[in-house]
């Protein structure tokens, strides 16, 4: 500023600092109406929490609806949160739209987040699951890896166990599976 001050015109200062003569001006002003100290600079960026588009008492509340209600229970249908169930919610009772990485980083700020469901069918029986992963399974795959030699005999295209008869090409020597098993089955 002292090149200024000494009759240093504002697009030589520009050029001499590196910035516009815009900048130049604002400098000027500053400095005109806070002295030196006018000039120093804040906090670089935007304060946090200037850009929400939610204010702290309404994400409590979202947060706290969230926690308490299922989406059936507000009319949104279904029983998990979804972020698009969210988005809806939001946009009915706040006026706001979000994006998805909006939504994503919402729910962060909240301690929250979108959680997938187990997808497992209605109908499964979990004792009939246990027996098969435990007994059936390995039994399998241990007379699998007898017919093979002691080799995983699983097929790499697929991974059916050999013994299965599918039509894929063995990954031993080329030949489909099931002429294999043709050739190598007692008669």
């Amino acid at each position: 500023m002292a090149a200024i001050d000494d009759g240093l015109d504002d697009a030589r200062a520009a050029a001499l600092f590196g910035v516009s003569t815009k900048s130049i001006g604002r400098w000027r002003a500053r400095r005109q109406a806070g002295g030196d100290e006018g000039l120093l600079s804040g906090t670089p960026g935007r304060r946090p929490g200037s850009g929400r588009f939610l204010t702290e008492s309404e994400e409590a509340a979202l947060k706290q609806t969230i926690i308490e209600f299922t989406p059936d229970d507000l009319g949104l249908g279904g029983l998990l949160w979804t972020s698009r169930k969210v988005d809806a919610f939001i946009k009915v009772h706040f006026k706001v739209r979000f994006s998805h990485g909006g939504l994503i980083k919402l729910f962060r700020r909240l301690g929250l987040s979108f959680q997938r469901p187990d997808r497992r069918a209605r109908e499964a029986d979990p004792e009939a699951m246990a027996a098969w992963t435990g007994q059936e399974y390995p039994a399998i795959r241990a007379k699998a890896a007898a017919f093979a030699g002691g080799r995983d005999a699983m097929c790499g295209r697929c991974r059916i166990p050999c013994e299965t008869r599918h039509r894929c090409v063995s990954i031993y020597d080329g030949k489909p599976v099931g002429q294999r098993l043709q050739d190598l089955s007692p008669k």
